[in-house]
């Protein structure tokens, strides 16, 4: 899941740069208003798109709307109803395979795994010890 909206609208803004689209072209293919998808990619919005808008965005950036719908926090697995840590394995392995195809070194890769884990740990609500 994504952490903020700003994050979210960032990761929005890559897939559709990934797939060489601007905004009015993305606003064409999936009916979604120029504005509104300007607000999601510079973080504009009180809270996380639709799961509508998500399905309607999901097939010009050329991911699921699972996907969206998990990072926009929506779901926590997949429809197979997996838990968030297999969903969590299943994306990190998924960004390894990028990266590696992208010739990214092991030392790389380690190193982008652990400042991932260092961010997400420090995000992570504190518990109180065990008694």
């Amino acid at each position: 899941m994504t952490t903020n909206i700003a994050e979210f609208g960032w990761y929005i803004r890559g897939l559709r740069e990934k797939e060489g689209m601007n905004l009015s072209r993305l606003a064409q293919l999936s009916g979604v208003s120029h504005p509104y998808l300007s607000q999601i990619e510079n973080g504009k919005l009180k809270g996380f798109p639709s799961p509508d808008i998500l399905k309607k965005i999901s097939g010009p950036l050329g991911v699921s709307p699972e996907e969206l719908m998990f990072r926009a926090g929506h779901i926590i697995g997949s429809s197979t109803g997996q838990t968030a840590e297999a969903t969590g394995t299943e994306l990190l392995l998924r960004a390894i395979r990028k990266l590696t195809a992208e010739g990214k070194s092991w030392g790389e890769i380690g190193k982008m795994a652990l400042d991932h884990a260092q961010l997400v740990h420090s995000m992570a609500p504190q518990r109180a010890p065990n008694n």
